[in-house]
């Protein structure tokens, strides 16, 4: 996870607030042709890792089978100001699939029932839907104007601040 400095701590809280009201993400995926695709889904947050259940009728779960990868984006919901300062966090992540067999699935569904409701043991009925891990590697926070972070997920990693060349 991230490493904690005296110089990134102010932004790991602000990166920290900015997820307690997040819900969803928005998913940027790559087809098998090579053409981009976006898409939103609920989530859930454990560990440091976001926990997606999507349905294969939906492109992006063939697309994270096949490529492994996603790229994420959160937005603030609520802002005040210019939407050119509105924070955002989008982030590289590695997937893998989460099989009813792992350990860690029961309780990711649980978690997820608690925080979406009965709609989640109607969709464990159907047998379309999967359960993704996404693991973040890198990503961007931007807190505002001039206001702009890197993340680095890697053991030892930590926020630094992204400035123009």
């Amino acid at each position: 996870m991230i490493s904690n400095t005296s110089d990134n701590n102010d932004i790991k809280l602000q990166l920290d607030e900015f997820f307690l009201d997040s819900d969803s993400l928005m998913l940027a995926t790559v087809n098998g042709e090579g053409h981009p695709e976006a898409s939103y889904t609920p989530y859930v947050e454990h560990d440091g890792c976001y926990y997606i259940f999507v349905s294969e009728l939906a492109s992006h779960t063939t697309n994270l089978k096949q490529s492994g990868v996603a790229n994420v984006l959160f937005l603030e919901n609520q802002y005040d100001g210019h939407a050119y300062t509105r924070k955002r966090f989008n982030c590289f992540c590695k997937v893998k699939v989460i099989d009813q067999v792992n350990a860690i699935f029961e309780p990711r569904m649980q978690q997820m029932e608690e925080q979406f409701g009965k709609l989640i043991v109607t969709l464990r009925g159907l047998n379309d839907f999967h359960l993704f891990q996404l693991s973040p590697v890198k990503g961007n926070f931007v807190a505002g104007f001039g206001q702009s972070f890197e993340v680095d997920f890697s053991p030892g990693g930590g926020i630094r601040h992204r400035r123009p060349n």
